[in-house]
């Protein structure tokens, strides 16, 4: 197997703001932690800035999901030091 090529990570500041480019429904539990959130949407979205990043979309209504909405970050606290950018259609 070919290895894959090295890609840097960098920092950027974003605005909040993007665009859906793909996503899946998970609609069996990732395992025991995420029995209660299902069905849930996992996406890749298109930051504004150009970059893009693997997030869960945050809505009640999974079917609504489609490629090229308008999204923007929601914060979700899971833990008194853990804080989780997730995503909420525009």
């Amino acid at each position: 197997m070919p290895a894959l090529p090295f890609r840097r990570r960098r920092r950027v500041d974003a605005c909040g703001t993007g665009t859906i480019y793909s996503f899946t429904i998970a609609r069996r539990p990732a395992g025991p932690a995420f029995k209660a959130d299902t069905p849930y949407v996992v996406a890749v979205i298109d930051l504004d800035e150009g970059v893009r990043m693997m997030t869960n979309i945050v809505t009640d209504d999974v079917e609504a999901v489609r490629i090229d909405q308008r999204v923007t970050v929601q914060y979700d606290d899971v833990t008194d030091e853990v804080t989780l950018p997730k995503f909420r259609l525009l």
